[in-house]
């Protein structure tokens, strides 16, 4: 009867409910074994329709969907942390959907407090500022990194003519800007690059033009690349207790 838009279910539930038109089921963990995924993400995607199943993971919980990847013989697309345009996007198309829905007599009613605005902010600012608060977006929205979600700092990502095998490598080239950068989280991608989180700051002055070489370049990627799996994480998995800078 469409009287809820969202459902918090059990692994229990979610094998026995059987409701069309799900859009969207979503994981709060990697589930334990195949059926288990299959069993949740098959509540979406039912009767010829499409679905989206998406999985919230750490660092540490990747080998767990690689095996789920290999035993149901799929790929998952990996996504990094929503970016404040992401954001922004989506808010904005809600809010539209919202304004456009706003019945006409109402709009009347609201035109002479809407033209004093006009007349204060401009039109632009003044329809920005409302859109920015029907999204529920009043205080400054953070941006945070697309690698680890950090706030203030920025995700970029080190490619070269030869492929990067070492952290250590990508951290004396980055202490050429600055020997003292805070770099957080460095992990080696598979097409041979690296990715860091730096300072925004620093992102910027890094991937300036004029700061690129025909050696080694440095950009800002709207999503991330496909990690190649740290061997600390096994280190760890196994009992080990060596820390990475960062």
């Amino acid at each position: 009867q469409k009287k809820f838009q969202i459902l918090v279910a059990t692994d229990v539930a979610a094998r026995g409910l059987d409701i069309n038109g799900v859009d969207l089921v979503i994981h709060i963990r990697p589930p334990r074994d195949r059926d288990t995924f299959i069993h949740r993400a098959g509540r979406t995607g039912r009767a010829g329709r499409s679905g989206t199943s998406v999985i919230f993971c750490t660092q540490m919980e990747l080998r767990d969907l690689k095996r789920i990847e290999k035993q149901c013989g799929i790929k998952f697309k990996r996504i990094g942390p929503p970016q404040l345009s992401d954001k922004v996007d989506a808010a904005v198309e809600v809010a539209r959907e919202r304004i456009l829905a706003v019945d006409e007599k109402n709009i009347n009613l609201f035109s002479r407090p809407a033209e004093e605005l006009v007349k204060t902010l401009g039109p632009v600012k003044a329809m920005a500022a409302a859109l920015s608060f029907l999204a529920g977006y009043s205080e400054q929205m953070e941006a945070r990194s697309l690698l680890a979600s950090l706030v203030g700092y920025k995700t970029i990502q080190i490619s070269g003519s030869k492929p990067i095998f070492s952290p250590r490598f990508v951290l004396n080239f980055l202490a050429r800007y600055d020997e003292k950068m805070p770099v957080k989280g460095i992990r080696l991608c598979e097409d041979g690059s690296a990715v860091a989180d730096v300072p925004e700051g620093l992102a910027d002055l890094m991937t300036a033009e004029e700061t690129n070489t025909a050696d080694m370049k440095i950009t800002v990627p709207d999503q991330l690349p496909d990690l190649k799996e740290d061997p600390r994480e096994s280190q760890q998995r196994d009992g080990g207790r060596r820390d990475w800078r960062g």
